[in-house]
């Protein structure tokens, strides 16, 4: 029986594990770099790709050296969610929450003119979509001012 020959570009279906964990690899610097940020051989990282079966703490160790939000994004979609990152805010709660106000309030303006149809057509979702996660985002930074032993 003839072996299937090696195809390193093979396209892989989107949403799969082993299309996120493609885009952690190339985030993380390439299979080479993942490899020895694990310590482990560039064969066995690759077929923990193809298999889909890093470990979380695997997953964790090359989150933390190459800032990708890919694993999140991932997680929060299985969890029924959207991950949305959130920078350290500057500033006092008050004035985060004041910002959030006038932000959340463009954002149901703009979202009821939208829906005047009754619907959002796609022209109008990316960008409604972006200030939607801004107002997220301010929001969550209150909130991280309020979390016991956060800055």
């Amino acid at each position: 029986m003839a072996r299937p020959s090696y195809k390193p570009n093979k396209r892989v279906p989107e949403g799969t594990t082993k299309a996120v964990l493609a885009h952690l690899y190339s985030e993380a610097g390439g299979a080479e770099q993942v490899a020895f940020v694990l310590g482990l051989g560039p064969a066995r990282v690759y077929q923990l790709r193809d298999e889909g079966t890093l470990t979380l703490d695997d997953a964790a160790r090359l989150t933390m050296v190459s800032g990708s939000a890919v694993i999140a994004e991932y997680l929060a979609t299985l969890a029924g969610g959207v991950f949305v990152p959130v920078d350290a805010a500057e500033g006092e709660i008050s004035d985060l929450v004041a910002s959030y106000a006038e932000t959340s309030g463009d954002v149901l303006s703009k979202s009821v003119s939208a829906l005047g149809d009754g619907m959002i057509c796609e022209r109008e979702w990316g960008p409604l979509a972006s200030e939607i996660d801004a107002a997220i985002r301010i929001l969550v930074a209150a909130r991280q001012k309020i979390t016991p032993g956060s800055k």
